[in-house]
């Protein structure tokens, strides 16, 4: 059955996970425990400002000759420097006359921020850096238009990011191809100086004080203990913190930091798309082979345990649901299904939803 408010542990804004154009929760969504007129409701946190450079969809073939070379996976993101980049970008122009690569501003949590800003109506902020270059300038204009508050991404002399984004015809699918050298970036020491930390002074206010939650990215896990001075943070400006999976390779890479997050009990609403729930169950079944392997059973048991992870988004979607919910009953779990909409799960009192998209979430994805 459908969640509604009544349901939900009373400090908590509206479920995040929930909302959608024309729902009950979005219209619901209103200044909740900060009242204050000025105050952004929700805070993204943005490490590192990028730039997208996205061209019309294009064909698996130009993709597998062109992106998937060497090894490399479709999906996902993968980094690149500045003169791969420039060879990326000048392919996606050569294909086809017709060809115009647009460049906007880009990265998952700018990208969230802005949709709840202009698709919802919900005060958002952004927490990170940008550079001093004309990208930079790009980047805050762009989230300045879409009335989301900057006042807490710092401008530092140096890059912006900047990422190569091709969509496949016909799927949709999305591979990223990032160049962060030299790219100016949020350090863990700036937030720990805003909260008192005699060893990092930095003048300001906690920048999540006011704030009822705090989406923190994936890709936060490469900063030296940013995510940790973030929850720190979340738990001085008492703020619901989430968490966004962000790509599979995110997962691959950071499943047993994601864990032992969840685990704590500090991640109060936790985002994954298909892709990124497939990984999520690998890491899973995985760590229990590893497991298994050090309690001496037998490799037949290993080999029967290990299978093909081609399944069904819907059957993936509750795979990763089962897993994120072994290691956080508190927490609201959500997988993604493009087009198909979302499944959202509580444990404690528990509750499955599944929300199909309409029409009207075109604005979201639109500047």
């Amino acid at each position: 059955t459908r969640r509604d408010s009544a349901r939900r542990p009373p400090r908590r804004t509206p479920g995040l996970a929930m909302v959608h154009p024309g729902s009950s929760a979005a219209a619901a969504m209103s200044p909740a425990k900060h009242a204050d007129a000025g105050c952004v409701e929700v805070v993204a946190l943005q490490p590192v400002a990028v730039v997208d450079h996205l061209g019309r969809p294009v064909s698996k073939d130009f993709l597998n000759r062109n992106v998937a070379i060497g090894g490399h996976e479709l999906g996902g993101s993968e980094r690149v420097d500045p003169q791969e980049l420039a060879s990326l970008l000048s392919k996606l122009e050569a294909d086809g006359t017709d060809t115009r690569v647009v460049t906007k501003a880009g990265g998952s949590a700018a990208n969230t921020a802005r949709g709840l800003s202009r698709g919802f109506g919900v005060r958002a902020g952004l927490l990170g850096a940008v550079g001093d270059d004309q990208w930079g300038n790009l980047f805050k204009q762009a989230m300045r238009d879409a009335r989301v508050d900057v006042s807490n991404l710092s401008e530092k002399p140096g890059a912006t990011g900047r990422c190569a984004c091709f969509v496949e015809e016909g799927s949709g699918q999305r591979t990223m191809r990032t160049c962060m050298q030299d790219a100016v970036r949020l350090e863990a020491r700036e937030i720990l100086g805003r909260l008192g930390d005699r060893d990092n002074e930095v003048v300001g206010s906690n920048p999540l004080r006011g704030a009822s939650w705090v989406l923190v990215p994936g890709y936060a896990f490469y900063g030296d203990g940013l995510v940790d001075a973030l929850l720190s943070a979340a738990a001085e400006a008492n703020c619901e913190v989430a968490l966004a999976l962000s790509s599979f390779e995110i997962v691959r890479s950071f499943g047993r930091e994601i864990e032992r997050l969840l685990r704590s009990g500090r991640i109060a609403a936790v985002f994954a798309n298909e892709d990124e729930a497939r990984e999520l169950t690998k890491y899973y079944e995985k760590t229990r082979l590893d497991e298994a392997e050090s309690s001496n059973r037998s490799k037949k048991k290993r080999k029967a345990q290990s299978g093909p992870m081609d399944s069904s988004p819907e059957t993936a979607a509750e795979d990763a649901l089962d897993v994120l919910q072994r290691w956080s009953k508190e927490c609201v779990a959500v997988v993604t299904l493009g087009d198909k909409g979302c499944v959202a799960r509580r444990w404690d009192p528990y509750s499955q939803t599944r929300v199909s998209c309409g029409a009207e979430e075109d604005i979201v994805a639109q500047d």
